[in-house]
């Protein structure tokens, strides 16, 4: 027999319920924390400030559209949820099949990213951090 256990957000200890449900996100959400401090430590290490600093610099960069999608995701979870909590079928698929699409439109943005990658960071070029002079301590030594 193959029993399958679903959770159901509606029904039991709202408590318990919330907790199993926020458990696996929080977790998620520790490795890539844990994922940027270990980055972090081995581009310090290895490549120095001035690598430290170019990471950094582009990261905002790199990350708008994967937050992006993360944002459309959500948008059309909710859109899907509400038809399915009022048990619209008919309604369930054409939301799902407008999300897939727009999924489709998501992953072209992150394909064309590379494209103008360059192009913005030339634009937001302040300069070789490594040609930089450390500054100088109060001390004046």
């Amino acid at each position: 027999m193959n029993k399958s256990k679903t959770l159901d957000l509606t029904q039991g200890n709202r408590g318990r319920v919330l907790l199993a449900f926020i458990l696996p996100i929080m977790a998620g959400s520790l490795i890539q924390q844990l994922y940027t401090v270990v980055d972090a430590v081995v581009v310090g290490r290895f490549a120095g400030k001035a690598g430290l600093a170019a990471i950094d610099s582009v990261y905002t960069m790199f990350k708008f559209p994967l937050n992006f999608m993360s944002g459309l995701s959500a948008g059309a979870t909710i859109v899907v949820s509400r038809c399915f909590g009022a048990s619209d079928d008919p309604q369930v698929v054409l939301a799902l099949i407008e999300s897939a699409s727009d999924l489709l439109g998501e992953e072209q943005i992150t394909a064309w990213t590379p494209d103008f990658s360059d192009e913005l960071a030339e634009k937001m070029d302040r300069g070789d951090a490594g040609d930089a002079a450390p500054p100088e301590s109060p001390e004046g030594g």
